[in-house]
């Protein structure tokens, strides 16, 4: 497992974020300290390619119209997230990729558009304006 270092930052909304850097492409485990001492497991992440030299075997696969994507040990992410080329995705319990659907995060919402990739700096059709990281703030929401 992957260790991923991760700092949280406050941005210009005074919303906090979270930076964070990979050493090594495969599974991570990400957790964070955050302000009040607390660690916050964010989930499993899989990093593609964290090295730029094309290291990782497997790839994405298409079955029935839906996606997913097999790691080098020849298994399917699930319940995890994948950075690939700059964009996000997530892959549900089944290993699917999630498309235009919202799904929830630590104290926020993201949206996976039509492509699966989870859209930033946008509105959504059904007008929830998305920021730069791709959240979607609810203050009703707690986690």
């Amino acid at each position: 497992m992957n260790v991923i270092t991760a700092e949280i930052v406050l941005n210009e909304e005074g919303l906090n974020t979270i930076r964070y850097h990979a050493k090594n492409a495969g599974n991570a485990q990400l957790i964070v300290v955050v302000p009040s001492g607390a660690a916050v497991n964010m989930g499993t992440f899989y990093v593609m390619d964290a090295r730029g030299d094309g290291t990782i075997d497997g790839g994405w696969i298409q079955e029935n119209d839906q996606w997913k994507y097999k790691k080098g040990d020849g298994s399917f992410l699930s319940s995890a997230w994948l950075m690939d080329k700059g964009k996000r995705y997530y892959f549900g319990e089944d290993g699917v990729m999630a498309v235009n659907q919202w799904l929830k995060g630590w104290f926020c919402w993201y949206y996976a558009g039509p492509d699966g990739a989870m859209m930033t700096n946008t509105v959504t059709s059904d007008g929830y304006e998305l920021d730069d990281t791709g959240a979607y703030y609810d203050p009703t929401m707690s986690d």
